[in-house]
């Protein structure tokens, strides 16, 4: 998957969330569940990514909540 990103946006993220958004490169995408994030017009394209063992787990608690929490 090819990442491309703002560098004002990634210094942005890097010192909100200690993480830069080229790390989106070293993710395994192929063992991830990901959907585009239509949820608002950011005006550009966003993806949420989740590992499949995030809701394994939450299914194996048993949480009531959205896995996605």
């Amino acid at each position: 998957m090819r990442i491309v990103f703002d560098p004002e946006k990634d210094a942005i993220n890097l010192s909100k969330h200690g993480v830069s958004l080229a790390a989106a490169a070293d993710l395994d995408w192929d063992a991830a569940l990901a959907w585009i994030d239509d949820r608002a017009d950011y005006g550009e394209q966003r993806i949420v990514r989740r590992e499949v063992s995030h809701y394994v787990k939450a299914i194996q608690e048993g949480l009531d909540q959205d896995a996605d929490t």
